[in-house]
C-alpha cells in the first residue's frame, strides 16, 4: 500500500468532540460504541474522519450519552441548521444540560409515592435557601 504524501489533516470538530467525550467517559470505545448503539468499527471511523457529516440521531445520541447540549454535537457534526432549529423549536438551553446523575436522581424521585416526593421537593428547597443565604458568622466570646 502506498504511503500518503503531505502533512496529515487535523482532526474535524467532530472528531475531536468524540474523542473527548469518550476520553472523559473512561469507557472503553466497544463500551461507548455499544451505548451508541453502532459497532466499535464506525465508531473508529467517526474518529478518523472516513465520514464527512454523521447522521442527526447519532448526533443526538452522542449528546445523551455524553451528557452534552445537542446543540454542541451537531455544530462539531456540521449541521448548525438543524442545530438551531432545535434549539428554537425546543427551547434548548445549555445550561439546563442534566448530567447522568441528576437524570438517575429525578427518575428516582419520580418513582416515590406523593408524600415521600413532597418531602424530598422540601428538603431541596430549604437546603438551595439556605445555600443562596448569606453566611452569618457567630461572634467568638
Amino acid at each position: 500500500m502506498a504511503k500518503r504524501r503531505g502533512t496529515p489533516r487535523p482532526p474535524s470538530k467532530f472528531a475531536e468532540l468524540l474523542t473527548n467525550v469518550i476520553a472523559q467517559s473512561k469507557r472503553l470505545k466497544q463500551d461507548f460504541a455499544r451505548e451508541l448503539k453502532i459497532s466499535p468499527a464506525m465508531l473508529s471511523q467517526y474518529l478518523a474522519d472516513v465520514y464527512s457529516q454523521p447522521p442527526i440521531e447519532l448526533c443526538l445520541r452522542i449528546a445523551a450519552v455524553g451528557g452534552l447540549p445537542p446543540g454542541k454535537v451537531l455544530r462539531a457534526a456540521g449541521r448548525g441548521d438543524m442545530a438551531t432549529l432545535l434549539e428554537e423549536v425546543y427551547r434548548v438551553n445549555a445550561r439546563f444540560v442534566l448530567t447522568r446523575r441528576e437524570r438517575a436522581l429525578i427518575l428516582g424521585w419520580r418513582s416515590l409515592d406523593d408524600a415521600r416526593a413532597h418531602a424530598i421537593e422540601c428538603l431541596v428547597l430549604v437546603a438551595a435557601q439556605n445555600a443562596a443565604a448569606p453566611r452569618r458568622y457567630a461572634r467568638s466570646r
